[in-house]
This record gives C-alpha cells, sequence and structure tokens, in this order.
C-alpha cells in the first residue's frame, strides 16, 4: 500500500472469512449488483434486518447507528443519503414495520 493512501474505516474493520454453500456467493452477487451494493454491503444490511426483526440488535446499536462510512457514501445518490437519514430518526418500531413494507 503506498504511504499516501488513504485508508477507509472497511479496511481497517475485523476480517471474518465465509464458506458459502455452493451457487450461493454468485446470487449474494447478483442481488447486491441489483441493490447497487458490494457483496459485503448486501450481507451486513440483510444480516442487521435480520437481527433487528428478532429483536436481538437494538436500532440504537453502534452498528444500526454507525456514520455512512466515505466508501459507501460515494455508492448512495442523494436521495438515498436522504432516505438513510430520514430512517435513521425513526422510531424502532416504525423502522421494523417499513422494513415488513419492503419484505
Amino acid at each position: 500500500m503506498s504511504e499516501g493512501h488513504k485508508r477507509y474505516p472497511s479496511e481497517l474493520a475485523p476480517k471474518f472469512v465465509l464458506r458459502f454453500p455452493q451457487g450461493m456467493r454468485e446470487q449474494i452477487r447478483e442481488i447486491a449488483a441489483n441493490n447497487h451494493r458490494s457483496m459485503t454491503a448486501e450481507i451486513i444490511t440483510r444480516l442487521e434486518k435480520t437481527l433487528l426483526s428478532d429483536g436481538l440488535l437494538s436500532a440504537q446499536s453502534p452498528s444500526a447507528q454507525e456514520p455512512l462510512t466515505e466508501a459507501y457514501v460515494k455508492e448512495l445518490s442523494s436521495v438515498e443519503q436522504q432516505l438513510v437519514s430520514i430512517f435513521r430518526q425513526l422510531p424502532e418500531n416504525k423502522r421494523r414495520s417499513l422494513l415488513e413494507l419492503f419484505s
């Protein structure tokens, strides 16, 4: 890595290796592409959604509230950024209801 390279928070985050069942990696890649996300962002989004809906992750937890990283913001349009901001201001019960609408 060059000395002048700026490290994104995602580059500093702990890494975890997953073994996918045959065919699942490609499915996730396609779904992520359709949602304009990286595979990592798609997996994290879906994991958070499941943990929130199961009541195992609070909407106030650090992962649910962490600021958008610079790398992720580059992938979002201004409308998407506004939606994320509004969503994060909603009470947890309204977030869950909204997520159910999109499921």
